[in-house]
């Protein structure tokens, strides 16, 4: 008898019955089985190895099947698995003594143990001590096997999530760490650091930034707010952005030139960078005010904005005016329509004395000049670099603001076949 004995001739009556082709059928209209998930089955009888990878198969998963734990051990190294089952009893090595191996090499896998009615001290056991997620107990049922592995495949990627977030949280801190030892250092000095930093991570977010500076101190010096302030005012408008260093770069692409194509989840991610740049600069003691200001930079007069929904006079006095100077800049609209969308927002988005200070500087604020990312089969005379060219070793290829000239594209495009130039590559529009 093989060591499914039972569970295979249920899912031979089933399939008789049709009730096999049903899990099928849940399988394909999202109920079972997963897309591009790898299921790693072990079994010693080659026939209920066979049926089982095919009836797994059929659910929807990618299935690899080994007969002894040394072969399914090897398939582990080579390949990654959502999911992991086996039979408790075989030869040469248990079922789990095999899971414990397994958890050492793939712990994010899933481990499922099926095993008899007499052995299940040793599967509680194992899932006490979080060797196993879950086990099953002959005899079992095909559509009983579909919902264990539907729950498992689940789990896997929920781990997987927890797993990428901590790498996150652990990259932000790191990012958290840099920033606060360069804003001890020196103050002014930190400041164009960062600065700095934003452009090389992005130079659309350094061109940006600069814009939005400009503004904010034409706003200082009118009597609009205190000292204290306006100081805190313009360091915000340096660092209101710093939070995006968190987000991948192609996101941010893609928020600064199509926002509209952002997926939901893509714009939620965009929205908590307030939230890293709050606490990227509370590390520094005097910058509490900074901190507050980026927080809610984004929040509307009204209380529709975010994060905390803030309304009035709760918005601090700097976000009040960051806030227009930022929509402004940020916008991607023409100067005139998008001065004259904050005006219509006046008491609505923003601040209406904000919006009143706007309109005296808003003929000399000046807008970062409309930028594209190419690659090198789009680059043609006449473009315009938006950001300076250099090889990997940094020698300087072609310097921004100038025009791209025909027989020194020739050159650099044979300069990338030998040694392949990483930087972006941007130009105006």
């Amino acid at each position: 008898m093989g060591l499914w004995e039972t569970g295979i001739r249920q899912m031979k009556e089933e399939e008789k019955s049709g009730r096999m082709m049903v899990a099928a059928g849940e399988a394909a209209t999202g109920s079972a089985g997963g897309d591009g998930d790898r299921i790693l089955i072990v079994e010693d009888d080659p026939e209920a190895l066979s049926l089982l990878t095919e009836f797994v198969g059929s659910t929807g998963y990618r299935v690899e099947g080994a007969t002894h734990p040394g072969e399914a051990l090897r398939l582990l190294d080579e390949q990654s698995f959502s999911c992991i089952v086996t039979d408790h009893f075989m030869p040469g090595m248990d079922g789990l003594s095999f899971l414990r191996e397994a958890l050492r090499k793939q712990p994010l896998a899933t481990r499922i143990l099926i095993t008899g009615a007499a052995s299940l001290d040793i599967a509680i056991e194992a899932i006490n001590s979080g060797v196993v997620f879950h086990f099953l107990t002959k005899p079992w049922a095909a559509g009983e096997l579909t919902a264990v592995l539907r729950n498992a495949v689940s789990h896997y990627h929920l781990e997987a999530e927890n797993e990428r977030l901590q790498r996150q949280t652990l990259e932000l801190n790191r990012l958290l760490e840099s920033a606060n030892r360069m804003l001890r250092q020196n103050f002014e000095h930190s400041l164009e650091l960062c600065r700095n930093l934003m452009a090389t991570f992005s130079p659309l977010l350094g061109k940006s930034t600069r814009s939005v500076e400009d503004i904010c101190h034409r706003f200082c010096g009118q009597g609009l707010l205190t000292e204290e302030e306006e100081k805190v005012l313009t360091v915000g408008a340096t660092l209101h952005n710093i939070g995006l260093l968190g987000i991948p770069r192609d996101l941010l692409q893609v928020s600064f030139q199509r926002p509209r194509q952002l997926t939901g989840q893509q714009r939620s991610l965009i929205e908590k960078h307030p939230l890293y740049g709050e606490t990227l600069v509370q590390f520094v003691g005097n910058l509490a005010g900074v901190a507050e200001t980026i927080r809610a930079h984004h929040e509307r007069w009204d209380g529709a904005g975010y994060p905390d929904g803030l309304a009035g006079e709760a918005i601090p006095p700097p976000a009040r005016y960051l806030a227009v100077a930022a929509s402004f800049v940020e916008s991607g609209l023409p100067a005139e329509e998008a001065h004259r969308q904050i005006a219509e927002e006046s008491n609505g988005a923003f601040y209406p004395e904000a919006v009143r200070a706007f309109s005296k500087v808003f003929h000399s604020a000046s807008l970062p000049r409309k930028v594209r990312e190419i690659t090198f089969n789009e680059l043609r005379p006449g473009m315009v670099l938006a950001k300076s060219l250099h090889s990997p070793a940094g020698l300087l290829l072609m310097p921004e603001g100038k025009a791209v000239r025909k027989d020194l594209l020739e050159k650099i495009r044979n300069h990338n076949i030998l040694d392949h130039v990483n930087d972006p590559i941007l130009v105006y529009l």
